[in-house]
């Protein structure tokens, strides 16, 4: 329809296409970042649990919780909720208050 009103095929992407499909984009990108935070079974198969080289959070959570450290363990479930739920909260806000992205 764009293309009949005389918008080229990049406007037309830019200014109907990508509007339609903004939710959704993102959407896919805040799963994508949910997934690569909490990696853990690729990261342990292909690099192992070494402690300052191939620690991520989840590695971190993991090796804490295996040397019984359960103040590291609370701080770091802290932090992984705590990401969590602001990432909820910035992504409700720009959806459902009509901000645009």
């Amino acid at each position: 329809m764009a293309r009949t009103f005389g918008y080229s095929e990049l406007e037309s992407f830019f200014y109907v296409t990508l509007p339609a499909a903004k939710r959704g984009i993102l959407g896919a990108a805040l799963v994508s970042w949910a997934r690569a935070i909490g990696e853990f079974g690729a990261t342990v198969m292909l690099a192992g649990a070494t402690r300052f080289k191939t620690e991520t959070l989840p590695i971190a959570l993991y090796l804490s919780l295996a040397s019984a450290d359960l103040g590291n363990v609370a701080a770091l479930s802290c932090i992984l909720l705590s990401m969590a739920c602001m990432t909820q909260i910035i992504v409700r806000k720009l959806l459902y208050r009509g901000l645009t992205i």
